[in-house]
């Protein structure tokens, strides 16, 4: 995609160059030996040429013309187009796009359990309905066949006063939770109904989102393509391709720099303690190495390539921890490497991880071996998600799989 672009802009600088050239050969062609004064047409307006003089001097303006045009061409050629940026802005959007699908996961997640509890609710409301229902069933029938004839014989009945206050207080008694359940069910069954309208609504929302998580999984996978077709014309077209190389070497250099200048301020103190733990340090992430370390040839220019820590696939949003105790140096994005974090670990001793979609800490921290500083996002040079890993010594890079506990 880059690549178009600063062809359609290097294209239409050399059709300016080029027009100039057709008007100078067609103006020389026609131009009447020994002619006084021939008027004919140029970029800027009418000339007249009055004869071998003018002549020159209109050679001398169309070189001018031409110098022009290939300073301006010159000046576009500066304004090369970025890989390693476009690739920036394409990954700053993928993982934007995973924000939202996550959000929208969560709040699918939340939306589903009060669902699922008004689901329960229902249930238990439905359960008591139908208790209170066999209730009144039985009580009606009973009014039904009897009346009201048993309880004026159970007044009737009484044998002395005391006993008839005594009998009437518990009829009154009776008729007042014959009151009470019929108020209940009537609550219940309102109840019911606003649950019912309740689980319509989440059901409704729970739809929405599930629409909303496709849709931007649609954008994610769209983006993707979009990266996969950068990659691919990059890798076709060996210009871009170095530039890209030579943006990737200077953030490698930055990196240095910035390592160089935290193990300065540290100095080597607790360079033994890690040292002791070569070949048994842990493993930053769960994954396989799918670019390993050191001096590769690259397979469509045929220059050596020098990679100073690996890559390692993993699952998107992977939890990193540290290998080791130490505290965080450095903070920050770097072109090609994404969001970076980096820990000293003993001054001379440092570890890099690359490719973060999130970072929990901020420089100064002090960390233990184990904890997690962040989750693994895009790569920005590559297809799929994976940590970018270095450990170094001195500012030099070693071989992470040397330190690192074997599988």
């Amino acid at each position: 995609m880059g690549g178009e672009v600063t062809a359609g802009v290097k294209g239409r600088s050399l059709w300016g160059v080029a027009l100039v050239l057709r008007l100078l050969l067609v103006t020389i062609v026609f131009l009447p030996s020994g002619s006084n004064g021939v008027v004919y047409a140029t970029p800027r307006g009418e000339v007249t040429v009055g004869g071998e003089v003018d002549l020159q001097e209109r050679l001398k303006k169309i070189e001018e013309e031409i110098r022009r045009y290939q300073e301006r061409l010159k000046e576009v050629q500066k304004k090369e187009f970025s890989v390693l940026k476009e690739l920036e802005r394409i990954n700053s959007e993928l993982e934007e796009t995973k924000r939202k699908i996550n959000t929208h996961r969560n709040r699918l997640g939340v939306t589903e359990k009060r669902l699922a509890m008004t689901q329960s609710e229902i249930k238990e409301l439905q359960t008591r309905l139908q208790m209170r229902k066999e209730w009144l069933k039985r009580r009606l029938r009973s009014l039904w066949i009897y009346g009201y004839t048993r309880e004026m014989e159970f007044l009737l009945s009484s044998r002395e006063p005391g006993e008839f206050m005594r009998n009437w207080r518990y009829l009154t008694l009776l008729s007042r939770y014959d009151r009470k359940v019929m108020d209940r069910l009537k609550e219940e069954i309102e109840g019911l109904r606003k649950k019912e309208a309740e689980l319509s609504g989440l059901r409704e929302e729970i739809k929405k989102t599930l629409s909303m998580i496709q849709q931007e999984e649609l954008n994610l996978l769209k983006t993707r393509r979009e990266k996969g077709v950068l990659l691919s014309a990059v890798r076709h077209n060996k210009e871009q391709y170095r530039k890209m190389l030579e943006e990737l070497n200077e953030s490698a250099r930055r990196l240095t720099r910035i390592i160089e200048e935290s193990r300065i301020r540290a100095g080597p103190e607790g360079e033994r303690t890690f040292l002791s733990k070569r070949g048994r340090l842990p493993w930053p992430v769960n994954g396989r190495v799918k670019i390993p370390f050191g001096s590769q040839k690259d397979s469509l220019t045929g220059l050596p390539v020098f990679r100073s820590g690996v890559f390692i696939a993993t699952e998107d949003n992977a939890v990193v921890s540290s290998i080791f105790n130490g505290k965080v140096a450095y903070v920050g994005e770097l072109k090609g490497y994404g969001k970076v974090i980096i820990i000293s670990h003993g001054g001379n001793y440092h570890s890099v991880y690359g490719n973060l979609s999130e970072i929990f800490l901020k420089p100064g921290d002090i960390i233990l071996e184990g904890q997690a500083i962040g989750r693994v996002g895009e790569s920005q040079i590559m297809e799929g998600t994976g940590l970018y890993f270095e450990i170094r010594y001195r500012g030099k890079p070693l071989d992470p799989l040397q330190w690192l506990k074997r599988r």
